[in-house]
């Protein structure tokens, strides 16, 4: 494994993320504020020295990535791998039960079982593979980045997914992490040594007096 500091952002908010729908693989974009969110992001990201970006190819966190690239002076590659779950069926619906979700769709979506996958859709497993897929391709070619940290932009499901990749958890870890919208996760490799959590769920840089550590 390499030496890097990995830092890993979740898309800013969008009118779903509000409503409480399921969105997966549905291309949902930003919000108004989930653009001012990314805004602040990259004023805070722009501190640390970050010279590879790669996000999810979905809307969400593509137009959150694109301003912190900018912001950076590189460029941000769409990743298919970085994507949320897909969850089949239930894409559209609404989370709560009293506001829309069927009774008999709840199984679907059971946070206490990572084998549980929607029809047409990923489990936490599936999930899993995925970003491991990604960690690993990642891995490979990091002889060919430049020299520095390394940012993905991605969704919650994922990032939960990525963490107990990135920290070497076995997956139904997963089930214990939250991630808040447009909050910074930064895990640093140590080669042969495990991997540190420096910080997690960080939100500070979007309120009006937020600190933002290197």
């Amino acid at each position: 494994m390499f030496h890097r500091r990995i830092h890993v952002v979740r898309h800013g908010v969008t009118i779903w993320n509000r409503e409480r729908r399921f969105q997966g693989h549905t291309d949902v974009p930003l919000s108004a504020e989930g653009e001012q969110q990314a805004e602040r992001t990259a004023e805070r990201l722009s501190e640390l020295p970050i010279t590879s970006c790669f996000a999810s190819d979905l809307a969400r966190a593509f137009e959150t990535a694109r301003p912190i690239a900018s912001k950076l002076g590189i460029d941000a590659h769409p990743v298919y791998d970085l994507r949320e779950a897909n969850k089949g069926q239930l894409e559209g619906k609404y989370r709560d039960p009293d506001t829309g979700m069927l009774g008999d769709e709840s199984h679907y979506h059971d946070e206490n079982d990572i084998d549980a996958r929607p029809p047409g859709g990923e489990s936490m497993i599936d999930l899993g593979d995925r970003v491991r897929r990604f960690m690993q391709d990642l891995s490979r070619h990091d002889p060919e980045l430049p020299p520095g940290d390394i940012l993905l932009v991605s969704h919650g499901g994922t990032m939960r997914a990525l963490t107990a990749v990135m920290l070497e958890l076995p997956m139904p870890a997963a089930r214990s992490f939250h991630f808040d919208n447009c909050s910074v996760t930064t895990v640093q490799f140590r080669g042969d040594l495990p991997p540190l959590l420096l910080r997690f769920n960080d939100t500070g840089h979007l309120s009006e007096n937020g600190s933002y550590g290197s």
